[in-house]
This record gives C-alpha cells, structure tokens and sequence, in this order.
C-alpha cells in the first residue's frame, strides 16, 4: 500500500507471500517519506526510510535503511537517485547504500518501473532491485515483474494500487 497523508508526507508498506505456503510468517515492510517542497517542477528532493521485517525461523530479523532522494523529471517520465546508509539489528553499514530507479511511460496506460539499491559491505556489495511494467487507469494500477537478488536469482512480484 502507498497512501499519500499530506501533499509532502506518504507512507508505504506491504508483505510477500511466498512465505505463506511453507506456513511461515511473511516478510512486512512499512517506508515512509517526505518531500521537500521545489518551485523547479521537475526537481524534487526527499527524505524517508524502510523498515523491513524478515521471517528467520521462530522470529523475525529487523533491517532497513535511511535515505535521501532525488528525483529529475516529471511523473510519467523520470529518474531518482539516492543514498543513505542501511542498518539491521547489528547497527548501521560501515559504507553508504545507492538507489536508483526510474520511471517510463509508454503510452496513455503502460509504464515501465524500475528500482535498483546497491549495499556496500568492507569489498563486497548486493545489488537488488525491482523491473515492473505498470497497467494503470483511472482508478487501478497494476505491477507485474520481477524482483531480484542478482547474485541469487529473481522472484515474480504482483503490484495492485487503487485510487480513493
């Protein structure tokens, strides 16, 4: 879910559901952020986080990150870049993560979405990220795409917002 509170302030969160079907607890994630108020219309900037719990067993793991943002572009058309530094129960990483994502409109209903971050750790780093194609109407979009740990495989994602 993604619910915009204020014109500066929205709050997003959700869960997976592969973990269902081994009759464990889902991974949950709630991220909420602001936006900085621009009179240049396709510059914006952000702050925010993600809060994320991971099923281990019995309990859950907690991990996340702190993060800015910004966005160039317009809503149908644009590019983000940000970073931040990512955090879990041991404490804060040592080197800052990187996020970059995108969205491309390729027509009056279709978009493409893409979200990457990258983590870095002493001389290694994950990479993750979203590639979705977005259905959208006057009231329902639609996500479809994957979801990947590139150097452990890819999972499918199903996206589904509604507009009230």
């Amino acid at each position: 879910f993604s619910y915009g509170l204020t014109d500066n302030f929205s709050l997003s969160g959700g869960f997976e559901t592969f973990t269902l079907f081994n009759g464990e607890a889902p991974l949950f994630f709630i991220s909420p952020k602001f936006t900085f108020p621009n009179k240049k219309k396709d510059v914006h900037f952000g702050i925010g986080g993600n809060l994320v719990l991971i099923p281990d067993g019995s309990s859950r793991f907690i991990a996340g990150s702190l993060f800015g943002i910004t966005t160039f572009g317009n809503k149908n058309n644009n590019f983000t870049l940000g970073a931040g530094y990512a955090f879990s129960e041991d404490g804060f990483s040592q080197a800052p993560a990187v996020q970059i994502g995108g969205q491309f409109r390729l027509g009056k209903s279709f978009m493409i979405v893409t979200d990457h971050i990258i983590v870095f750790d002493n001389s290694d780093a994950f990479v993750g990220g979203t590639w979705t194609a977005r259905y959208i109407s006057s009231k329902v979009s639609i996500d479809i795409g994957l979801v990947a740990e590139y150097s452990s495989g890819v999972l499918p994602i199903l996206g589904v917002g509604i507009k009230f």
